[in-house]
């Protein structure tokens, strides 16, 4: 603890601190430097390292123009129905089994984990080829939305279950044996005691379901097709053409679509900071 408190030693650590901050920082700074440069600006060598003259001509493009098929803001509307659809799901079902498989000690319990999570070890291309024959063949849910759903929510609902099973566990069972004796059943604990103390996990699930929602381009490229279903990512490679790529639009796209999961991040840390001070 003595060497850690040395001057040089401190100097080193904030110094790799802040070398590790820039790395990661950096390619999100020029994403947004990019989009407020005019499509000449981004060819000039050497290149801007700050807009010479700002705009924001490129999100006006981006949003109000029609590009293909479709308007961007579309897509976004899009990838919030799917996301939002998604995240209910997960997190509703994901914190019912969850619950169950650590407080219920019923047989294969355990089993039943490991091959939720051995789900995930199988790659997702190994799924395309008889999934796009049940919807296309069976269901006739190619490009829709629910195609979307069904797919996101099946891939990511194993892993929803892993965390939030987890973190139950790290709940004392004593507060449900208080509210049983209270009178309540176990799912009024479960709703009235357990939960409100897993907000910061049910939070962190629903984080990373809408995350990994919204940036999924393989499934959304091959499932979808036209204006009613296309998803941010697909909507970002449009924007790159045979003959031109539309490097100011798509950072404007990218910064717009960077924007969702950081504004969910924001409204999802109040109820974070509420839940962990009412646990306290």
């Amino acid at each position: 603890m003595a060497a850690v408190t040395k001057p040089g030693t401190r100097i080193f650590l904030y110094a790799f601190v802040v070398l590790v901050l820039v790395t990661m920082l950096f390619p999100f700074y020029w994403i947004v430097n990019m989009s407020l440069q005019t499509s000449n600006q981004l060819y000039n060598i050497p290149p801007h390292f700050r807009p010479p003259q700002p705009t924001l001509e490129n999100f006006r493009s981006v949003l109000l123009e029609e590009r293909g098929l479709m308007k961007f803001y579309e897509a976004v509307f899009n990838t919030l129905i799917v996301a939002g659809i998604c995240m209910a799901i997960c997190v509703a079902l994901g914190s019912v089994t969850g619950y169950a498989l650590a407080r219920l000690n019923f047989k294969w319990g355990l089993w039943f984990l490991f091959v939720l999570i051995g789900t995930q070890m199988m790659p997702p291309l190994v799924d395309l080829i008889p999934l796009y024959i049940i919807f296309s063949r069976i269901l006739k849910l190619v490009d829709t939305k629910a195609a979307l759903v069904i797919g996101y929510t099946g891939w990511l609902l194993p892993i929803s279950v892993w965390i939030l099973y987890g973190y139950f566990q790290t709940i004392p069972k004593d507060l449900e044996t208080a509210a049983r004796i209270d009178g309540c059943t176990r799912l009024q604990a479960l709703f009235r005691v357990v939960m409100p103390l897993s907000a910061p996990g049910i939070a962190a699930t629903a984080i990373y379901v809408f995350i990994s929602s919204t940036n999924e381009f393989l499934f959304a490229m091959i499932f979808t097709s036209t204006r009613r279903s296309i998803t941010i990512p697909v909507a970002l490679s449009d924007m790159i053409g045979k003959y031109q790529i539309r490097y100011g639009d798509m950072t404007a796209g990218a910064v717009i679509a960077a924007a969702l999961p950081v504004i969910l991040a924001l409204i999802f840390q109040k109820y974070l900071v509420q839940s962990l001070t009412a646990g306290g």
